[in-house]
C-alpha cells in the first residue's frame, strides 16, 4: 500500500470516531435533558390512631423532589383497600388529609403523591396508616307525650340517641322503655328517635327510664329518670229510677251510672251504695260502668235518694244526691163471701173479706175491714194475711146487702167490692 493510501485510511478511522463520538455525546446530552426526577411523601404526623366512629382523622405530610425543587399535584388517598381517588392538593410541599370511618374496627389508608408534570417528576413512593376505630359514645334523652295523666290514657314515650362529639352519625338499634326496673316496651331508632306508647300505667309516681342498647358502632347509654304521675280519674254518677212515682210495695229498680272524666281503655269497677236519705239499702257492684239495686222495700211518702260510688285503683268515687222518689199508696180490691147463704134467723153467720193489692204491687194490706147491713154497721175484723172475718147470728129475717169496707189503713186506699 502506499504511503498516500496508508494516510488517507487512518485519516477515516479517525473521523469516524469523531463522529461517534459527537453522536454519543448528543444522546447523553438529550437523555439528561428527558431524565424524571424523583419524589417522595412522607407523613409527619396523624391526629389519632384509634379514633371514634365518625371522629375526623388528620394526616399531615410533606412531598419532596431529589433534585430540591417543589413539585405541585395531588395526593390519592385508598380506603381499605378501596380506589384511588384524589383527596388533596400539595401547596408549598405540604399536605394535609382528613379521613372519617363509620364503623369500628380495623381500618387502613394508602396514599401517594402525582405530580402534575409526570415528565419532569416521578409518581411518589406509597405511604400507609393503620389505626383501629372503636364505638362512640352516646347520650339518650326521654320525653313524655302526657305528664301527668289519668289511668288508662295513652302516653307516648320518645327516646333521642344523640352521639357523643367528636364522634359523628346515626346509632342504630333498640331503645327498652322500663318503669323502674320493669321492662314495659320496647322501639327501634329510626333517624335517632325511638318511640313506645302505653295506656297500661299503673296509677301513682313512675319512674321512667329509656336505654338505648347500643350497636357495633356506638355504646349504650341510659337517660335521665322521667317521674310520671299517673292519676286515678275523675268521674261522675248518675241514678234514676225504674218506676217514679211508684206504690208501696212495688219493685223499683235503681240504677247508677258511672261516667270517667276522660274516655279511657278502663272501665270504673267496684261498688255503688244506695241510700234513702242518710239510710243506705242496698248495694251493686259496677259491671260496665253501671250498677243496680232492686227494692220493693221503700215506704209510703217522698225519698230523697243517693247513689255513691266507691272509687278503685283507677277511678276517684263520686255520689249524686237528692234524687226524688214518690211512693203513693197501693189501690186494692174486696171480695167478700159469706158462710151459709141462704142462712138461718138465729144461726151464725161468718162474712170473709179478701182485701188484695193492685199488681204490680206485693205483699199483703193490713188494717180493718168494716162489716154493713145495708148502711147499718154490723161489726169489724182485722186483716191478717189479706183477710178478715166477722161473725154474727142477730141478721134479720130478709135479704140482705153485706158490704165489707177497709179503713184505718194508712198504707192502702180504700176501695171495696162486694159479692
Amino acid at each position: 500500500m502506499s504511503a498516500f493510501a496508508r494516510m488517507l485510511r487512518a485519516s477515516s478511522a479517525q473521523a469516524g470516531r469523531y463522529v461517534t463520538a459527537i453522536c454519543l455525546a448528543m444522546l447523553l446530552s438529550a437523555a439528561a435533558a428527558h431524565a424524571q426526577t424523583n419524589t417522595t411523601f412522607t407523613i409527619q404526623s396523624v391526629s389519632n390512631f384509634s379514633p371514634v366512629v365518625g371522629e375526623t382523622v388528620t394526616i399531615n405530610g410533606t412531598v419532596s423532589a431529589a433534585d430540591s425543587s417543589v413539585p405541585s399535584g395531588t395526593m390519592r388517598v385508598a380506603i381499605d383497600a378501596g380506589p384511588l381517588n384524589p383527596a388533596g392538593t400539595v401547596v408549598a410541599g405540604a399536605v394535609t388529609l382528613t379521613s372519617t370511618f363509620s364503623s369500628a374496627g380495623p381500618h387502613s389508608i394508602i396514599a401517594r403523591f402525582v405530580p402534575d408534570n409526570t415528565t419532569a417528576y416521578n409518581i411518589s413512593n406509597t405511604r400507609s396508616v393503620n389505626l383501629t376505630a372503636v364505638q362512640a359514645s352516646t347520650t339518650t334523652a326521654l320525653t313524655s307525650s302526657l305528664n301527668p295523666s289519668v289511668a288508662g290514657q295513652p302516653v307516648t314515650f320518645t327516646a333521642t340517641v344523640s352521639v357523643t362529639a367528636p364522634g359523628t352519625g346515626t346509632p342504630t338499634g333498640a331503645v327498652n322503655f322500663l318503669d323502674g326496673g320493669t321492662l314495659i316496651g320496647t322501639g327501634t331508632l329510626s333517624g335517632n328517635r325511638a318511640t313506645f306508647t302505653t295506656s297500661s300505667l299503673p296509677t301513682g309516681s313512675r319512674t321512667i327510664t329509656a336505654v338505648y342498647v347500643g350497636d357495633s358502632n356506638y355504646t349504650t347509654s341510659t337517660s335521665s329518670a322521667v317521674a310520671q304521675r299517673v292519676d286515678p280519674n275523675s268521674t261522675t254518677t248518675a241514678l234514676a229510677s225504674s218506676a217514679n212515682p211508684s206504690t208501696v210495695g212495688q219493685s223499683v229498680t235503681l240504677t247508677a251510672t258511672i261516667t270517667p272524666a276522660i274516655s279511657t281503655s278502663l272501665s270504673p269497677t267496684g261498688t255503688v251504695t244506695f241510700s234513702d236519705g242518710g239510710t243506705p239499702i242496698g248495694t251493686g257492684t259496677v259491671s260496665g260502668g253501671v250498677a243496680t239495686f232492686t227494692t220493693s222495700s221503700l215506704s209510703l211518702g217522698n225519698h230523697s235518694l243517693r247513689a255513691s260510688y266507691g272509687g278503685d285503683t283507677n277511678f276517684n268515687g263520686s255520689s249524686v244526691f237528692s234524687v226524688p222518689q214518690t211512693v203513693n199508696q197501693d189501690a186494692t180490691s174486696t171480695t167478700l163471701s159469706s158462710s151459709a147463704n141462704p142462712g138461718t134467723a138465729g144461726v151464725a153467720v161468718t162474712f170473709t173479706a179478701t182485701v188484695a193489692p193492685a199488681s204490680p204491687t206485693s205483699g199483703a194490706p193490713t188494717g180493718t175491714v168494716s162489716f154493713f147491713d145495708g148502711a147499718t154497721l154490723l161489726g169489724t175484723g182485722t186483716l191478717s194475711g189479706g183477710s178478715a172475718s166477722f161473725t154474727t147470728s142477730s141478721l134479720p129475717i130478709g135479704s140482705r146487702s153485706i158490704p165489707a169496707s177497709i179503713r184505718e189503713m194508712p198504707t192502702i186506699p180504700r176501695r171495696r167490692r162486694q159479692r
